[in-house]
């Protein structure tokens, strides 16, 4: 995969496109952070207030070749 141009200042992960959608991959090493924004209620408020783009989680990061991590 290669990251999205627009990805580079992302150190934490970086999005990118395939088939026609845009997706973002996470390190594990901001997995905890990332549990801290979706478990605390904050994610839900700011998509509710239009400052966060909605997303939902995919399992399948076998096919896009990352053993680890999220997408």
């Amino acid at each position: 995969m290669q990251p999205h141009p627009a990805s580079y200042r992302d150190t934490e992960g970086f999005i990118f496109k395939h088939d026609g959608n845009m997706y973002r991959y996470i390190h594990p090493n901001y997995e905890v952070h990332y549990a801290q924004l979706m478990n605390s209620g904050l994610y839900e408020e700011l998509v509710k207030k239009n400052m966060l783009v909605a997303h939902r989680e995919i399992n399948e990061t076998g096919s896009f070749h990352f053993s680890e991590g999220r997408v």
